[in-house]
């Protein structure tokens, strides 16, 4: 994204409701606060005083490709758990995003054999993911189910770990419990050799959270 205007300033992008791109400008002369420049003040926040620093203007762009097809319009208001769970695997992350919180806000555990179906998909799309089974695990994770005693779910959780969807492993492995069986798990999985750097990150990061293990030290 470009411009010729001097103030342009576009700080951060999201996919919107619509499936669009909005993105945020700080529109903005100056956006450094430091270090003061010869001649100016250095003022609140630390920031140099200057009046090509604008603080009660911005813009919102709405980026809309012409040549996708129009959204269909969304609307989760009244949705049934059904409807909720179904759009765990909406292509619009918001929407997935929405349907996780309002799971986790209705706080009832009908819904974890349709969650578990999901997180024991083995399905990945085009860019190795799996939508679904990620917002699954972490609305598990949100109704505290990984928390108690509900095999079936820890069973699901620990099967993730080897999920052929990178990002999958690494939620997985993020919102395990922090117990011995966890570790074994880990191991058992060989995350720490993971061929994806985000997915061993994850790991040792959980595991330094985990009881102490001298496999999981020598690994």
């Amino acid at each position: 994204m470009a411009s010729d205007d001097e103030w342009t300033s576009p700080i951060a992008a999201e996919v919107g409701p619509d499936g669009q791109i909005w993105v945020i400008d700080w529109y903005n002369y100056i956006i450094q606060h430091n270090p003061t420049p010869p001649g100016f003040k250095t003022g609140k926040g630390n920031a140099y005083e200057s009046p090509l620093r604008d603080k009660n203007h911005g813009r919102i762009y709405r980026v809309v490709y012409t040549r996708a097809d129009q959204a269909k319009p969304m609307t989760l208001k009244d949705a049934g758990p059904d409807q909720l769970v179904a759009a765990l695997r909406h292509d619009n992350l918001f929407w997935r995003k929405h349907a996780q919180r309002l799971l986790v806000e209705r706080g009832q555990a009908d819904v974890v054999p349709a969650l578990l179906d999901l997180v024991r998909s083995q399905n990945v799309d085009a860019l190795g993911l799996n939508p679904g089974a990620l917002h699954a695990l972490w609305t598990l994770h949100g109704l505290g189910m990984l928390e108690g005693a509900h095999p079936k779910v820890n069973a699901a959780a620990h099967a993730a770990l080897g999920h052929p969807s990178a990002g999958v492993r690494r939620t997985a492995v993020t919102i395990l419990p922090r117990l011995e069986s966890s570790v074994q798990a880990i191991l058992k999985h060989r995350l720490l050799e993971d061929g994806d750097a985000q997915v061993r990150l994850a790991s040792l990061l959980a595991l330094a959270e985990m009881p102490s293990s001298a496999a999981a030290g020598e690994a």
